[in-house]
């Protein structure tokens, strides 16, 4: 997405929520990403595109995102568009875990995205494993699989705690 939006389009910014991760800091991580091939053709025509990276400090597997209230404000005021992608898809992940990032994260960017004054568009994009009791999966929302609502799931997971 990045690369695309980046390479295709003249945007001024993109904020992008991310967390240091095994001893890389945010931004090596976002010098690493640029190094990667699929930039090769951005970084050629646009050479100074990755200016337009605004990093945000967070994690999903916060409350909140872990997103400081400055950070906050600034999504609030100059949003336009939010891609939310990120996801566990291990099947191993504690239960825990797994909440917290696909489930709680999701809701507390929709409940973010709801004070952002200049959003036009949000993007949710999901796992193809999402409805796995399901074995027909249509284009609609499920409210019925689990007999649980997300708020009472990830209520069960904060009284249970991240060693569950």
């Amino acid at each position: 997405f990045i690369e695309k939006i980046l390479r295709a389009t003249e945007v001024k910014c993109i904020y992008i929520l991310i967390r240091p991760k095994k001893e890389q800091s945010v931004e090596d991580r976002i010098d690493a990403m640029f190094k990667n091939p699929l930039f090769a053709e951005l970084n050629r025509k646009k050479p100074s595109a990755k200016k337009r990276i605004v990093p945000i400090l967070g994690d999903c597997l916060l409350a909140n995102l872990g997103i400081s209230p400055a950070d906050r404000q600034t999504l609030i005021d100059g949003t336009q568009i939010v891609i939310h992608s990120a996801a566990t898809v291990r099947f191993n992940e504690p239960l825990y875990n797994a909440l917290a990032i696909n489930v709680r994260a999701t809701m507390d960017l929709i409940t973010l995205a709801k004070n952002m004054s200049k959003l036009e568009s949000f993007v949710h994009v999901s796992s193809a494993f999402a409805n796995c009791t399901v074995f027909h999966v249509d284009e609609v929302y499920y409210t019925s699989e689990l007999k649980i609502t997300a708020e009472n799931m990830c209520k069960v997971a904060e009284l249970l705690g991240p060693d569950k």
